[in-house]
């Protein structure tokens, strides 16, 4: 395997483009871009982790080329232990020229909230945003959760249509801007869903949620696996990545403070929140809750604390400002 074959060249390519991620992601977009050379996710997979090094000793001996090897982990194994498939936990850093950043949490299509993300979309046009950052749960996937439902009304085919309306109607809105898709709970119902139901179509193309919402046409980057992302040195994630999340008595700033020790930005709770604390130098650190552009009255918990909003940041270096913005009975506050 010292010579690098046609698959080996494929997945370096991937490596050169995407060197930052995880091995996983990765392998899906390389099983994506070549579905007739990989047997399955999993195929590509094992190749990225040749790649990387991540295959044992004897594996790196016959390497054509030792430039994808990670540098960081565990490197060291005095009594040579057999290597471990550990997943890759790396930050996803967005860049530099990510300088206005619309933040949409929570939107949970088909139960979205046409007035809030009406009125969400307008502000991100009105502020020129360069960046739509889909914080989690844009997709709610009731279909498929493990809560009683009634079949005559919930169908999947029907969220997975009207999903690709909704990032296709985003992506004519915002042409030239990126536009990012970090998988929340509510996602990761989709593959669960297939894991208990349908394990043998997991590593099927068609069944890729990515896939079925056209990603790849509208140039839509999915962010998985519970990655943390960071603009700046400010955190950004779903909310769920915790465990147990990050629930105060206070207000989920508060709690997500508690957890991250960290300026960060989340959704997930439904509720617009804000808190600070300085430190013995000096330095302040501010986490934001963000609000949901879904309805809020659903038939499952008809009465909650929650409220409609979004956030917008402007970035500029290492600086950045941050508008968390609610939405009461359908106007901007």
């Amino acid at each position: 395997m010292g010579k690098k074959t046609i698959v080996g060249e494929a997945i370096t390519g991937m490596l050169d483009k995407f060197g930052n991620a995880p091995s996983r992601t990765i392998a899906l977009a390389a099983y994506k871009k070549y579905p007739d050379l990989f047997k399955s996710v999993e195929h590509a997979r094992g190749l990225v982790r040749y790649y990387r090094g991540a295959m044992g000793k004897d594996a790196k001996k016959v390497l054509s080329t030792d430039k994808y090897l990670r540098k960081h982990g565990k490197p060291y194994n005095p009594l040579a232990l057999p290597e471990a498939d550990s997943n890759d936990y790396d930050r996803f850093i967005l860049p530099d020229a990510c300088k206005r950043i619309l933040f949409l949490y929570d939107v949970h299509v088909p139960y979205h909230d046409v007035d809030a993300m009406t009125i969400a979309l307008q502000y991100g046009l009105e502020n020129k945003a360069d960046t739509i950052f889909l914080g989690g749960d844009f997709m709610d996937f009731f279909g498929c959760s493990r809560y009683q439902k009634d079949y005559r009304k919930v169908n999947v085919a029907w969220e997975f249509d009207t999903g690709r309306e909704m990032l296709k109607r985003i992506r004519e809105l915002f042409p030239d801007a990126r536009i990012y898709f970090l998988l929340g709970n509510h996602e990761e119902r989709w593959e669960n869903y297939l894991q208990t139901k349908a394990p043998e179509l997991l590593d099927m193309q068609e069944f890729r949620m990515d896939v079925i919402l056209n990603f790849g046409e509208l140039n839509i980057e999915r962010i998985g696996e519970k990655r943390v992302c960071q603009r700046a040195g400010l955190s950004i994630i779903h909310g769920h990545e915790f465990g147990g999340g990050v629930y105060s008595p206070v207000n989920p700033a508060r709690g997500l403070y508690t957890k991250a020790k960290a300026s960060s930005i989340c959704g997930h709770h439904h509720r617009s929140s804000e808190h600070s604390e300085k430190d013995i130098d000096g330095k302040v650190t501010t986490t934001w809750s963000v609000g949901t552009l879904g309805e809020l009255n659903p038939a499952y918990m008809p009465l909650n604390k929650w409220n409609q909003g979004f956030a917008f940041g402007e970035f500029d270096g290492d600086d950045y400002r941050i508008d968390n913005l609610r939405i009461i009975n359908g106007k901007l506050v």
